[in-house]
């Protein structure tokens, strides 16, 4: 099922299904990335968050979509099966689009869908500005506008275990004069508080966990290297890394593609708010709120948000 192939020294290709591929693609500067492309129609090319997560957490939710488009989960550099770089500079929101843009010229796109999540949807924004003649549409899930953007995500977590967990603030305020928010004894305990942070049923959160351990192997962890690269070594209180002077706010009214946003009413991270402030600066955007979802709409509605995004991926949303 993963008997790679080497092709012209460019990519390798493996046999998933009969008609799908899977394997490498090279970036502009050397690094092999992942890829799964899988499906027919026109190409989605689906952009994992964190970042440092890689394409499996997608896998159990866009099949019905296989069936209309091709889409290809992707694994970004140091994520997934992709590359692990040793110079922690090389992770970036530009590195980013550099190697979405080497994944669609590889496999031979002319133009491409593009759905981001979370921070996936920076580098959807970003490459659909730096490529505009690349794209067709732009979906936007669950995501961010900027740094500052990223900052109010870090603010409201942190208003939340605040007033939800003040007994693990208490202890985290303790902890905070020895160590930063990186360290694995702090994300030990921040990371207890996150389900109700990121989803609007405990049950749902459960069944994706369950979906999420049925197919992920060892290379499908998050990478730690690469969040602390461009979110910075203090992740739960400051933006740093290479992503600190992003602001993408004075640009996006410039997207020439449709775009689409979509967020959940539930959600603690990138909140509804946030949504509309994007919504504000893209002309002519369309939105949608799925009421009984948090960070994940495609796990908590997967019925719903299937026909949403193919009804706006046709033309008729």
């Amino acid at each position: 099922m993963k008997t790679f192939i080497l092709l012209f020294g460019l990519f390798i290709l493996a046999s998933v299904h009969a008609s799908d591929q899977a394997g490498f693609i090279e970036s502009s500067d050397g690094v092999k990335l992942y890829y799964e492309k899988t499906g027919s129609g026109q190409p989605l090319i689906l952009i994992a968050g964190g970042p440092g997560d890689s394409h499996a957490y997608f896998k159990p939710y866009f099949k019905q979509l296989q069936k209309k488009f091709t889409v290809i989960y992707f694994d970004a550099r140091g994520r997934g099966r992709s590359t692990r770089l040793t110079d922690f500079a090389l992770y970036s929101v530009d590195k980013d689009v550099e190697d979405l843009e080497s994944l669609r010229r590889t496999l031979g796109f002319e133009k491409v869908h593009l759905f981001g999540h979370s921070y996936g949807g920076i580098v959807a924004q970003s490459y659909a500005l730096a490529h505009p003649n690349n794209v067709r549409r732009v979906i936007l899930c669950n995501t961010f506008h900027s740094a500052v953007g990223w900052q109010n995500n870090i603010d409201n977590c942190n208003r939340h275990i605040q007033e939800s967990y003040p007994d693990v603030w208490t202890r985290l305020m303790e902890m905070r004069k020895a160590m930063k928010s990186s360290a694995t004894e702090w994300r030990a305990l921040y990371d207890h508080c996150y389900a109700t942070m990121y989803w609007y049923s405990v049950e749902k959160h459960k069944k994706h966990l369950s979906k999420y351990a049925a197919i992920q192997t060892s290379d499908d962890a998050f990478s730690e290297p690469v969040y602390y690269a461009i979110i910075g070594d203090d992740p739960d209180f400051k933006v740093g890394g290479s992503m600190k002077n992003l602001d993408l706010r004075p640009l996006i009214g410039q997207l020439k593609s449709p775009v689409l946003i979509l967020t959940g009413r539930s959600d603690k991270v990138a909140t509804t708010k946030q949504a509309f402030e994007i919504k504000e600066l893209i002309p002519n955007a369309k939105i949608y709120i799925f009421e009984k979802s948090g960070h994940l709409p495609f796990a908590e509605e997967n019925k719903s948000f299937t026909k949403v995004v193919r009804d706006f991926l046709n033309g008729n949303f």
